[in-house]
């Protein structure tokens, strides 16, 4: 049976969610207990449990937002009718304000895979939520493998997977600042994919 969302949308709940994601990045899931999240929100353990019942209701309260908000700004980029190449920068760039938007979310869904794969009844929201990302990404290749825009020798599954990584491990890493902000982040990692790094003729 999966866990339905049913947690705190109060501010307060909303502050401990972003503490527990803090949390899940740095330790992983099954590291991190209630009680450490309790301590980073300044809560005695016990009262955590009135705003959530688990850490996997917590899990699927992050995780979800994330996912949802991005899915439905992947459904608006597929919508705007782009051609190949600036579907695949356009999504770079929306992939990246997404995570921005849910700091941490990105890094732990992808550090969490086999977490939630071993319990699929549990976390039914989020994996169907995450197939329909992918699907998202492998329409957007395949456009351009059928326009002839990309190169068609190698596999769609290759060029989302090498892009997927690193989209998503870049969060690690990578903090927006004045000099090279989130944008042009993004419009280097499309670069890199879709130019190469030879200098142009």
């Amino acid at each position: 049976m999966s866990v339905e969302s049913t947690v705190d949308s109060s501010q307060r709940g909303r502050q401990i969610l972003l503490l527990a994601a803090e949390q899940f990045a740095e330790k992983g899931a099954k590291a991190t207990t209630m009680r450490q999240i309790a301590a980073a929100a300044g809560m005695k353990a016990g009262s955590i449990y009135h705003h959530f019942s688990s850490k996997d209701e917590m899990l699927v309260a992050i995780l979800g937002d994330y996912l949802d908000d991005l899915n439905q700004s992947y459904r608006e980029v597929l919508a705007a009718g782009h051609g190949a190449a600036d579907l695949i920068r356009t999504l770079i760039i929306t992939s990246l304000h997404a995570s921005a938007r849910h700091p941490h979310a990105a890094e732990v869904y992808q550090a969490e895979q086999p977490y939630l794969r071993r319990q699929p009844e549990v976390f039914e929201r989020i994996i169907r939520a995450g197939r329909e990302s992918q699907a998202v990404w492998s329409e957007a290749i395949q456009i351009g493998y059928d326009d002839g825009t990309f190169r068609q020798e190698i596999p769609v599954e290759t060029f989302h997977r090498l892009l997927r990584d690193a989209l998503w491990l870049s969060v690690r890493w990578y903090q927006p600042t004045e000099a090279y902000p989130l944008d042009a982040f993004a419009g280097d990692i499309a670069s890199v994919f879709l130019d190469g790094l030879l200098p142009r003729a």
